[in-house]
């Protein structure tokens, strides 16, 4: 199973049949169009952040989540 199936999957288990769904991910993955692509044809409507919020917050806490540091990427207002 792809993951993003799985997160289509489990959406539509919640109960979320449609609307907007916010995707946070690393900028590789975001670029790739991996979860947009499955979200779409499932009919939700994708957001991403901002360039300057993926900088800021996403990738920052990506990075201290990596590192094992999770009260730092909690703080890090990306989560």
């Amino acid at each position: 199973m792809h993951i993003a199936d799985a997160v289509v999957h489990e959406l539509r288990e919640s109960q979320f049949l449609q609307g907007t769904v916010g995707v946070l991910a690393t900028r590789g993955t975001l670029i790739s169009g991996f979860y947009q692509k499955r979200l779409h044809a499932a009919g939700y409507r994708v957001l991403t952040p901002m360039p300057e919020a993926q900088a800021a917050n996403v990738d920052r806490a990506i990075g201290e989540a990596k590192a094992g540091c999770f009260d730092d990427a909690g703080r890090s207002g990306a989560v």
